[in-house]
């Protein structure tokens, strides 16, 4: 049975990419191997003298998998491969007047939402008897998952004594959240430091993942910006029905397609 190797999932940075177009296979990172078709790959292997060897490897990429000659190469091998480019996302939240504010946070499916509020509706044990006050980098005290650096704003408003929290806005994303963990801030480190705990229950709905929230920036070459760009605002020109707009985008893009033929 030939050994064959399944195609990279990640990159050297540990992010998750989909594979797109391979480049060099290398065994040991100083061995290149030698890229063959079926039939070639095959019959080379009939003959003493041309037989792959370690120092002289080869593979045959078939089905997204790397077939790899000899045998008796069972690991280390890399290679160098072209990654697909992100699907862009912008992100956004909706402020008090229904209005969409870009949100900036880099995008993870798996990252709670930054920003004003977006931790309130997950408030699960909301604690009566505090100061009013606006309490800012509050931490965890404990959490049921594994989860850390969660860091908050809490908003109490009310009559001191039996203030409650109105707001819980998100600073710090941290990592490793999960949604159905519960989230503790200790009592003392919000609302004057009176009163009890403060308790928050993640749900699906506070993660990237399954929000408006978080971007993922468009991944284009310099040369290919410009064009774009005024590509967008023509389209967005045909959206508001602005024929200013149109008619000024329209003209950049045809002048800029005349500049790269020329």
């Amino acid at each position: 049975t030939n050994p064959y190797f399944t195609l990279p999932t990640t990159d050297i940075y540990g992010d998750t990419v989909e594979f797109y177009r391979l480049g060099a296979v290398v065994y040991n990172d100083a061995t290149e191997l030698q890229r063959l078709q079926r039939m070639d790959f095959y019959n080379i292997q009939k003959s003493p003298l041309t037989k792959s060897t370690e120092s002289f490897p080869t593979y045959l990429f078939e089905n997204e998998k790397l077939f790899v000659k000899p045998d008796s190469i069972t690991s280390g091998v890399g290679v160098n491969f072209l990654r697909k480019p992100k699907d862009p996302k912008w992100g956004y939240s909706v402020g008090s007047v229904g209005q969409f504010i870009y949100d900036p946070t880099v995008y993870g499916a798996n990252l709670i939402n930054t920003g004003t509020g977006t931790l309130t509706s997950s408030i699960t044990t909301n604690p009566a008897d505090k100061n009013a006050t606006i309490s800012t980098g509050v931490t965890q005290s404990s959490t049921s998952g594994l989860g850390a650096g969660l860091t908050v704003t809490i908003t109490t408003l009310g009559v001191n004594g039996s203030a409650n929290v109105t707001n819980v806005d998100v600073i710090d994303a941290g990592t490793g959240y999960v949604s159905g963990d519960t989230v503790t801030f200790l009592g003392t480190s919000f609302g004057g430091g009176v009163g009890s705990d403060l308790v928050i229950t993640l749900t699906a709905a506070n993660f990237n993942g399954n929000s408006t929230y978080g971007s993922t920036q468009i991944e284009l070459d310099v040369s290919e910006q410009t064009e774009f760009i005024l590509r967008v605002l023509f389209y967005f020109g045909v959206i508001v029905k602005d024929p200013q707009v149109i008619q000024v985008a329209a003209s950049q893009v045809q002048r800029n397609e005349i500049n790269e033929k020329s």
